[in-house]
């Protein structure tokens, strides 16, 4: 477990390599790290609390784009846990399944152009998750017979274009 608050302000923190034990990430962990660069959720996190990455990856030093892999399928998702995450440019589901189920997990991610879902089998995104991002939104389904969810209204609101690349 990593506790609330835990590396809260790090504004030094530039990396980060989560244990494969790893299962909960707790409120506002990693809340403006701003320097912090490409994570992946190891698949043993079952628990991503209340903006843990909030405000992370706005560094101009990480201009050129930051990803974030999702090996976990997390039955907790806390609401803005990446939200305003300036740089964050790429999120990519690794799960069989992707389930949000908190508002505006994304929003304000105003650099976010690339959500890769092609290895997932179902897919599920709660009201608001990524809203005002302003770019294109370039989504790959790649794999046939993806079931997608939307519950509310609003996912992509304030959101350019989305581009979604496979079969819906």
């Amino acid at each position: 477990i990593i506790g609330n608050g835990s590396f809260n302000d790090c504004t030094s923190l530039t990396s980060i390599t989560f244990p494969d034990t790893l299962t909960n990430i707790q409120d506002e962990a990693f809340r403006n790290c701003a320097k912090l660069g490409s994570i992946s959720i190891p698949a043993s996190v079952i628990e991503i609390g209340n903006g843990a990455f909030r405000e992370c990856f706005t560094d101009p030093s990480r201009a050129d784009g930051v990803t974030v892999n999702f090996y976990a399928n997390p039955t907790l998702f806390g609401p803005g846990a990446f939200e305003d995450c300036t740089y964050l440019k790429n999120i990519c589901g690794r799960a069989s399944s992707f389930v949000f189920d908190a508002s505006n997990s994304f929003s304000g991610c105003t650099n976010l152009e690339y959500l890769n879902l092609s290895s997932c089998g179902s897919i599920t995104l709660y009201a608001s998750m990524f809203a005002d991002t302003t770019k294109n939104v370039n989504i790959d389904l790649a794999q046939n017979n993806i079931a997608i969810t939307f519950i509310k209204d609003a996912n992509f609101t304030g959101t350019q274009p989305l581009f979604v690349i496979g079969n819906v």
